[in-house]
This record gives structure tokens, sequence and C-alpha cells, in this order.
């Protein structure tokens, strides 16, 4: 096989050229990109909020033009009868914030 006489490397000054090009490059993109992320969270923000709009709407269908009570101080509001913490908890399996379902009581 023959070898080469002539071969030709890059130079520190060529790599360290490439790599400013490189950077300068990257410099103009990355705004673009997060540009286009800012777009894209302005418009699922505005989706969640026509939801939120169509949710409350169809709320007062069902309950004669009543909407949930969002007085300020007003607190949430009441569980329906028999509806607990603990009893949510136990139906789904999920341990909440700091609750958990009763142990069943040892049968004799």
């Amino acid at each position: 096989m023959k070898q080469l006489k002539n071969k030709r490397a890059f130079s520190l000054i060529e790599l360290l050229i490439i790599a400013g090009i490189t950077m300068f490059l990257a410099t103009l993109v990355i705004p673009m990109y997060r540009a286009q992320k800012d777009k894209e969270m302005g418009e699922q923000c505005a989706g969640n909020l026509k939801q939120i709009g169509v949710a409350f709407k169809l709320y007062g269908n069902d309950w004669g033009g009543k909407f949930p009570n969002c007085a300020e101080g007003s607190g949430p509001a009441p569980a329906a009868p028999g509806c607990t913490a603990r009893s949510a908890a136990a139906r789904t399996g999920s341990d909440g914030p700091g609750t958990r379902p009763p142990a069943p009581a040892p049968s004799a």
C-alpha cells in the first residue's frame, strides 16, 4: 500500500475558526427556538382557558345557570354525603396528602 506523502490535517487556527462560526450560528438559531416555544406555550394557555370557559358554561347549563361558589374566602364546597378523603383514597387506591385508607379490622 502506498503512503501519502502530503498527509494534510486541520491546523489549530482552522479548527478555532470552525468552532467560532459554529458558535455564531448557534447564537442566531437558539433564540428562534425559544421564541417558538414561548408561542406554543401561549397557544396552550389559550386552549386551557377556553376549556375552563366551556366547563363553566356546561356546569351552568346543568345547574340552571348557577355557577360554582367562587367568592373569596368561601372555602371548598362541601363533600357529597359519604365522600371523605379516606373513602376517596380507598376507591382510587391513592395515598392522598397524608391520608391512608383505614386498615381492615381483624376477623375473629
